[in-house]
């Protein structure tokens, strides 16, 4: 009788939370940002623009299905009311300044995630570091305004988005954001939370390389087309399960994409 009860318990706990995946379901949202015009550091147009159109299109296959796909491959700019913005959207406000370009895409793109969704972030800008903290950077810029943004803001920022967070980063030094491919121990991981997943174009000291054709109608970065093409042809989907987790496309980029090395973490990770 109590092993009959036991079962029945299991089967209606399984039935509950079925009902509570249906009523609360995974939510997709994404956020891609490429900068190409710049007031300090070389232009890179079109090959930031052409890599979110790429991104893009690739999310858009996902039998999963996106709610949003929020583009600004027209860069964004700089600094202002990121706490006020993201009070506005219901989240946690940060201390320090902010980037009111950033912050308005956050607010627009993920003010909806609960702890149930997941929500995809990727740049492609310069990388660099401080001169003075040694600390890396992206670049925003829209090519009227420009800011750095240094890991710790942008971990600030995306702590205050709920669920899962995945960040791609296609830039120089990109490595640096997770401690990944540096030759020294300074580094650390601003990202070491079981509510992120990184994959990253490059080590800590080692540049990102994009490309453009002549006629500056093309372009894009050798990272960004081996990791889409990787996922669209399935050709990373290594046990052949019917999905690409975390740790496939790290193996994938690293046997295919000479240009740089890619980083992630965790190392080893299962998530989809």
């Amino acid at each position: 009788c109590g092993i009959v009860l036991t079962l029945l318990l299991c089967c209606l706990l399984c039935l509950v939370a079925r009902a509570e995946d249906a009523e609360d379901p995974v939510t997709l949202r994404a956020l891609l940002v490429g900068c190409d015009e710049f007031l300090s550091h070389e232009n890179i147009a079109p090959s930031a623009e052409m890599n979110v159109r790429r991104m893009a299109n690739m999310l858009a296959t996902d039998i999963r299905g996106y709610a949003a796909i929020v583009s600004a491959g027209q860069g964004v700019g700089s600094v202002q009311a990121l706490r006020e913005l993201m009070q506005e959207a219901g989240m946690e406000p940060m201390a320090g300044g902010a980037w009111d370009g950033f912050a308005h895409w956050v607010q627009q793109t993920f003010a909806e995630a609960d702890d149930n969704d997941i929500s995809l972030v990727y740049f492609c800008t310069h990388g660099l570091y401080d001169r003075v903290t040694f600390q890396p950077l992206l670049v925003l810029s829209d090519g009227i305004s420009e800011e750095n943004l240094t890991a710790d803001s942008l971990r600030d920022a995306l702590d205050a988005v709920a669920g899962q967070k995945l960040l791609i980063l296609d830039a120089c030094n990109s490595g640096a954001f997770i401690g990944k491919g540096a030759w020294d121990a300074q580094l650390r991981n601003s990202f070491q939370s079981a509510d992120y997943q990184v994959l990253t174009s490059a080590g800590a000291r080692e540049n990102s390389f994009l490309w453009r054709d002549r006629d500056g109608v093309g372009g894009g970065s050798y990272f960004a087309q081996e990791l889409c093409e990787g996922l669209r042809s399935r050709e990373f989907d290594y046990n052949a399960d019917g999905q690409v987790t975390l740790a496939e496309a790290y193996q994938g980029l690293l046997e295919s994409h000479g240009a740089s090395t890619a980083q992630s973490y965790p190392q080893q990770s299962d998530f989809a």
